[in-house]
């Protein structure tokens, strides 16, 4: 009798261990007949009353089986040894993780398991988020990175999901949707264009979660949602997708809402939790920065094409300007041509000896010829350097040299117009790399202007300043006694068709394009034109141009 009340006590000891575990057990015979279930075991899933006892875990429990845990407690019995495994239950309404450990006796098995549900899902989202990084890098393009977005956190976090960008007034810009299911990503599409574009309703939960800058969850669909939709097309579609629970985060970048991600349970699929809640936000975190970077990326690329089209479109345009004002200045140099020939004619006497008033008039008539020519060749020349079709041969140019020549060039003009030019020498050691033919052309462009804009018996100077041992340039100045140019207008005579002090009644000979082109050929070389100046005068214009380097 003492050792049954021994055993006995030994038996209610141990009964009384397995209700204080955390851990549930069950006992099952060799007929698979459940004869002990703890609390623990009783309180997982649906609560379990007495009449459990000595029913079969195939007809309590129907759903394991022919799956995994079948197998494992079959081979158990068979074997006489312990398994040890992690079972995945999805029924209708719950989705959850055992680990398991059952121990085999003559009397039958002895199942020991715990929940570890949220363990699980913790390690699923960190692998997921370690894959993210991965697949976030792998594409810079905006919509394949939609895709991913809207397919990585499956089904993880929902059965299907919306991924939405929106701009800054709240207007969706790009959509992208995935689900487990085709069926439901085919409604899900039609839901989506439904949907209206503008992102400001607040009644419903993606827009909310947007604009609160928060996560929402609609653990339970109620009737108000529904009505929400606004639209009885939206409703149906809404409806035919039958989400059991909704849950909505916004995607954020740099301190602003870009979009958002709604997930949606299916409803055999458990509902959203609070832990799903933080899934969606960890998930939502590097989700914004990477749409963001693909978004500023988009972005590049389009300023960077349309630059690029911008580009071809100018050179396109400027190459049509060229070939019209080569066609222009053809058709207007065959009559100016005739004219300037017929003036020939008429002073070698081909026409006989003419009247002095008749000599006068064709001085005008070959002055005015000269002029127009002169303006012809101004346009077709500033027309190649802005076509980039002017072509540059730079050599080794002696500035002594080139000063010399210039006087060939503008000493008869000078003369002419009643003013006096003066070159100063300049040591025959200085030279530049140059081309010597539109250098001289600069230098006679800015006696040109000084020639415009100077009182009749004046003197305009022309002289080397030295050079600029800093950047090994060489500094050629043209400057005259005019009356000066303003600081506020010293940049703006470089700009072509600008003259400074053209009025109706002070008109100023020429088109504006003199500097423009003189700056363009200067810089083209590699140097600049610059002026000084002050209303009252003097003036000067300084050009620089490189000195020779090595092996120049």
């Amino acid at each position: 009798m003492t050792d049954k009340r021994d055993e006995a006590s030994v038996i209610g000891q141990g009964a009384e261990l397995l209700e204080r575990m955390t851990d549930a057990f069950i006992a099952l015979d060799r007929d698979w007949r459940i004869v002990y279930l703890n609390t623990a075991a009783r309180t997982v899933g649906e609560p379990l009353g007495s009449d459990v006892i000595g029913r079969s875990h195939w007809e309590q429990w129907p759903s394991t089986v022919g799956t995994e845990l079948e197998r494992q407690y079959r081979h158990a019995m068979e074997t006489q040894k312990p398994v040890h495994f992690e079972h995945h239950y999805i029924v209708p309404g719950r989705d959850y993780w055992h680990s398991i450990h059952a121990y085999p006796d003559a009397n039958g098995l002895s199942i020991f398991f715990r929940d570890v549900t949220e363990q699980k899902r913790t390690d699923d989202l960190a692998r997921l988020l370690a894959n993210a990084s991965a697949r976030f890098v792998s594409t810079l393009d905006q919509r394949d990175m939609l895709r991913v977005v809207a397919e990585m956190a499956l089904p993880l976090v929902g059965d299907w999901a919306c991924v939405y960008l929106v701009d800054d007034t709240f207007h969706v810009t790009h959509v992208d949707t995935a689900a487990v299911d085709t069926r439901e990503l085919a409604i899900l599409r039609q839901v989506v264009a439904q949907l209206p574009v503008a992102a400001v309703d607040r009644m419903l939960p993606w827009n909310r979660a947007m604009q609160r800058g928060r996560p929402v969850l609609l653990e339970q669909i109620e009737d108000g949602f529904y009505l929400a939709l606004g639209t009885p097309e939206l409703r149906d579609f809404v409806a035919a997708l039958a989400p059991r629970s909704i849950l909505c985060v916004p995607l954020m970048a740099r301190g602003r809402t870009i979009g958002g991600i709604t997930f949606g349970r299916s409803a055999a699929s458990r509902p959203h939790d609070d832990q799903d809640v933080l899934a969606a936000q960890e998930v939502a975190l590097p989700a914004g920065l990477a749409l963001d970077t693909a978004r500023l990326y988009e972005a590049q690329r389009q300023a960077t094409h349309d630059a690029e089209d911008a580009r071809k479109r100018a050179e396109d345009a400027n190459l049509s300007k060229l070939d019209f004002l080569r066609a222009m200045s053809h058709e207007m140099r065959t009559p100016l041509n005739a004219i300037g020939g017929y003036v020939q004619l008429l002073r070698m006497g081909a026409r006989g000896d003419l009247p002095a008033d008749v000599t006068r008039d064709l001085d005008r008539i070959e002055r005015n010829y000269e002029h127009v020519t002169r303006l012809i060749n101004d346009v077709l020349h500033f027309a190649k350097l802005d076509a980039g079709r002017v072509v540059f041969e730079p050599t080794r140019v002696s500035v002594a040299q080139m000063l010399d020549e210039l006087e060939d060039f503008v000493a008869p003009q000078m003369r002419m117009q009643g003013r006096r030019l003066e070159i100063r020498p300049c040591s025959p050691n200085v030279f530049v790399w140059a081309d010597a033919d539109k250098s001289r052309q600069i230098l006679v462009n800015l006696v040109g202007n000084a020639l415009k804009h100077t009182p009749d018996d004046t003197t305009i100077e022309v002289f080397c300043a030295g050079t600029s041992e800093a950047d090994a340039r060489v500094r050629i100045c043209v400057r005259d006694d005019g009356p000066g140019i303003s600081a506020d207008k010293q940049e703006r005579i470089f700009e072509p068709f600008v003259q400074v002090g053209r009025s109706l009644n002070h008109p100023v000979e020429g088109l504006g394009l003199g500097l423009a082109i003189a700056r363009d050929l200067a810089r083209g070389m590699g140097g600049e034109l610059s002026v000084e100046s002050a209303s009252g005068g003097p003036t000067t214009f300084t050009l620089e141009l490189k000195q020779p380097g090595n092996g120049e």
